[in-house]
């Protein structure tokens, strides 16, 4: 027989080996997902009115500096994302949906602080099952806008950043600029000193190539942190396509972790 309570206390304290435990030792799958249902509705306390009454009033700086954008920009990107119908917009049973711009909110948020779901869930006043899910649902909207912003520039555009290259650092003949950076991610859990780059913690290497605004032209990430960045760039598509992304004398400016090829 299911030991409702035993549920109740894994569930609150999220240890999931004890609930693996029980869902393993136990036929009775009704009774299970009965009780996880009741603790996931529960009624809990939470922060009152953060979104509805404390966002709107943050100064322009302060949004900025919790969202790592500012409110211009997510009122811009916001309709973008609706737009992608990726993002749930309507329920027809259990709770009402989350609105799409708490929804945007609680991703950008996730995305620029370092708070547990749990803190997140109680900030936006959601279940912690909704953060994982809205998390996923936009961070696969904002994924499938990457074509419409972050492309190569056509031979207008490119005469142009070649042109501002010149006048403000006297390179002519500059397409764009590219280096590595180093994300932190958890170990993994196959081959994880793959990973561990110089500093000695586990990143993967994402190659971004910008214009003379700081505009991403091409972004490559994926790589193991012990890749070297050059290794990056030559199995990179803009290598592979460079007679055609680098017309005549054309090319990238980078530091010197990146070889001369001219």
């Amino acid at each position: 027989m299911v030991d409702a309570m035993d549920i109740f206390i894994a569930l609150e304290q999220d240890d999931y080996e004890s609930i693996n435990t029980i869902l393993l030792s136990q036929e009775e799958e009704v009774s299970i997902l009965s009780v996880t249902a009741s603790f996931m509705r529960r009624n809990l306390n939470r922060v009152a009115d953060f979104y509805e009454h404390t966002i709107p009033t943050y100064l322009s700086s302060e949004f900025q500096s919790h969202f790592r954008m500012t409110r211009t920009t997510f009122e811009l990107l916001l309709p973008e994302i609706v737009q992608t119908r990726m993002i749930p917009l309507n329920n027809r049973r259990g709770r009402p949906v989350i609105p799409p711009e708490r929804q945007v909110l609680i991703f950008l948020w996730t995305m620029a602080n370092k708070e547990p779901n749990r803190a997140i869930a109680d900030r936006f006043d959601v279940t912690i099952s909704s953060v994982h899910r809205t998390y996923r649902h936009v961070a696969e909207a904002v994924t499938s806008l990457y074509p419409r912003y972050i492309k190569w520039p056509n031979a207008n555009e490119a005469r142009e950043i070649s042109a501002a290259f010149e006048d403000e650092g006297g390179f002519p003949n500059v397409t764009g600029m590219i280096d590595g950076t180093h994300v932190c991610i958890r170990t993994p859990e196959y081959e994880p000193d793959v990973y561990i780059n110089r500093k000695k913690f586990h990143p993967i290497n994402v190659q971004v190539i910008c214009d003379n605004n700081l505009v991403f032209l091409d972004v490559l990430a994926g790589w193991p942190g012990s890749v070297h960045d050059s290794r990056v760039l030559r199995n990179s598509g803009v290598y592979n396509n460079a007679a055609n992304r680098f017309p005549g004398d054309s090319y990238l400016l980078g530091d010197g972790g990146y070889p001369l090829l001219r």
